[in-house]
């Protein structure tokens, strides 16, 4: 799958859920929104974790610097909490 469309479609999930969301609630309206070659991977909510991680500052996988088009995500209860939120519209 390709990063960025699960990017994009991580943002959606987040936006119809009103702007926050719990990574296990985002992974199940992921599956609910046609993305189920999701469940190919050995770890499917790993998958999605990780993309996060590639697009949020806050975390060691990010590739960018914060602030750029490619700081997407945030913790919003923190590190660590599972809640993560749109940084930008």
């Amino acid at each position: 799958m390709d990063k960025m469309y699960l990017c994009e479609e991580i943002k959606a999930v987040i936006r119809n859920l009103g702007g926050e969301a719990h990574l296990e609630e985002i992974f199940e309206h992921l599956v609910r929104r046609g993305n189920e070659e999701l469940l190919e991977y050995k770890d499917p909510p790993a998958v999605v974790r990780k993309t996060i991680y590639m697009y949020a500052s806050e975390c060691q996988s990010f590739e960018g610097e914060a602030g750029d088009e490619h700081d997407v995500f945030c913790a919003v209860k923190g590190k660590k909490r599972g809640v993560w939120g749109l940084r930008k519209s």
